[in-house]
């Protein structure tokens, strides 16, 4: 008797094998963010190692927590993450504001620094405050 797997999205696949080998600083599955019942996503973040959110009006940033974080600072000189949804960069400094709704969304990865984001999300000039990255169902 072989059980078939289920068929997932290639993209769901590469999510599947880095979050089984543990990769990054925090990852979030819809199951764990349906429990948690945020309101909207970015608030899934509050408590993520590697990472503080910035607000500015109503938009809301990702930095990095590495180093100090000046109260001043605005999002874009601050070491603000980049964001992806489904593989495409948003427009950085990313408002995870407006990140789909948290039913929409399949899994979230955390990357708090260099060293652990997976290369094929690396820039090739070393500024890389860390990155998330949105999956959706």
């Amino acid at each position: 008797y072989i059980r078939e797997l289920p068929n997932l999205l290639s993209r769901h696949g590469e999510f599947e094998r880095r979050r089984r080998y543990g990769f990054a600083a925090a990852m979030y599955t819809a199951e764990q963010i349906h429990r948690r019942n945020p309101v909207d996503v970015w608030q899934m973040f509050q408590t993520t190692p590697g990472l503080r959110l910035k607000k500015e009006g109503g938009s809301v940033y990702a930095v990095s927590s590495r180093g100090a974080i000046v109260a001043r600072q605005s999002a874009s000189s601050a070491c603000a993450m980049r964001v992806a949804v489904d593989g495409a960069f948003l427009i950085h400094p990313a408002d995870i504001a407006q990140l789909p709704t948290p039913d929409e969304i399949y899994g979230i990865e955390v990357y708090a620094g260099p060293a652990t984001i997976p290369l094929e999300y690396r820039r090739v000039d070393g500024s890389n405050c860390g990155i998330i990255l949105v999956w959706t169902k």
